[in-house]
């Protein structure tokens, strides 16, 4: 099963602020929008004024929207859903929240041919040099965004990698993004990694045949990841940005959960 993040990814120390500054706003225009649940939609932004977009998978773009009149009060960022692939498009995928002025403002006004004043890529929730460990990835909701990035990145590009884990929450099965993609990475990224073990290999990593869909808290199936060890504690620390809807007991709880399994005792960072 892909599965949760043994590398919940460093703090790189960059002057972000100032990297962010030197990044120029461009124009994209929507090419594509697809409703995926009730609350959630697929946006494909091309950006015309970009040969190559080029960025990490993990990192986001920031969309200054017409819904204030302070420019900061307009900034909204979102992961890119897609991976690199040398084109001028990428994925977005956003929900609708209630209350929200930028979701609201997306969500009724934004079209297939609408433009987006937007820039990026930024942030260094990336992708990590995976090496030889297990990799644990967990999201809930749109939080799958950067997630299905570096699966895809891994998979296009037949990174070696031992067992992965998605720990992914959702209200219902029915609100459970890119299922189907899901499980079918889920059956080639195993094909894939069965051909790369050495033939020497004796021992074959079991896995699952389908995706498992269990009810509870997110943080409740934290607590059944038994393989991370204190002394591997060393090589986890906080991610820099976790894109999450979810609420704030939730939040606490999966903190708590990871404080106990010897990972950190930091905040989560929304």
């Amino acid at each position: 099963m892909l599965g949760v993040i043994k590398l919940l990814f460093r703090y790189s120390g960059t002057n972000l602020q100032i990297r962010n500054m030197l990044l120029q706003w461009q124009t994209g225009i929507v090419k594509r929008i697809e409703q995926v649940t009730s609350n959630t939609r697929r946006y494909w932004v091309e950006l015309p004024e970009t040969a190559s977009f080029d960025f990490k998978p993990g990192q986001f773009i920031t969309l200054d929207l017409p819904i204030h009149e302070q420019r900061n009060k307009r900034w909204r960022s979102y992961s890119i859903a897609s991976m690199p692939n040398g084109s001028n498009m990428i994925e977005l995928l956003i929900v609708h929240l209630d209350g929200g002025n930028a979701s609201a403002y997306i969500f009724n006004e934004i079209k297939e041919g609408s433009t987006l004043t937007l820039r990026g890529p930024q942030g260094v929730f990336v992708l990590p040099d995976i090496g030889q460990r297990d990799i644990y990835m967990v999201c809930t909701g749109t939080g799958i965004a950067p997630f299905r990035s570096m699966l895809r990145y891994i998979q296009e590009h037949e990174i070696p990698h031992k067992d992965i884990h998605l720990i992914f929450g959702t209200r219902t099965q029915q609100d459970i993004l890119y299922r189907d993609e899901m499980e079918e990475l889920q059956k080639s990224m195993a094909v894939l990694q069965k051909a790369k073990e050495p033939k020497t290999e004796t021992k074959k990593t079991e896995r699952a045949e389908k995706i498992s869909a269990l009810q509870g808290l997110i943080n409740e199936q934290i607590k059944l990841v038994d393989e991370v060890r204190p002394a591997q504690a060393s090589e986890v620390s906080q991610a820099t940005r976790i894109q999450s809807a979810a609420p704030g007991k939730m939040r606490a709880g999966t903190a708590e959960s990871k404080a106990n399994a010897g990972i950190t005792k930091q905040p989560i960072v929304e």
